[in-house]
């Protein structure tokens, strides 16, 4: 993480967080592009209140190796 804070040009994806650019943050809850499908997921925050705005986060399962494997392949196809 040190170094991906020094280097603009290093980039670390976690399960709930990435640092990019040299700044860390969240994943944004958002519908993914096609591409992603299968390795970033929204998930509903639990004891979030119903209504119209249902509270989400994003999840990114990249370090899953099954779930990399098919990222690699959907890009290569």
């Amino acid at each position: 993480m040190k170094r991906a804070y020094q280097r603009s040009n290093l980039i670390v994806v976690g399960p709930k967080t990435g640092i990019i650019g040299g700044r860390r943050a969240i994943w944004v809850p958002s519908a993914p592009p096609s591409f992603m499908d299968g390795v970033f997921e929204l998930k509903e925050v639990e004891g979030a209140s119903g209504g119209a705005a249902q509270a989400k986060s994003g999840l990114m399962k990249i370090g899953d190796f099954a779930c990399f494997c098919h990222f690699l392949e959907s890009m290569s196809s």
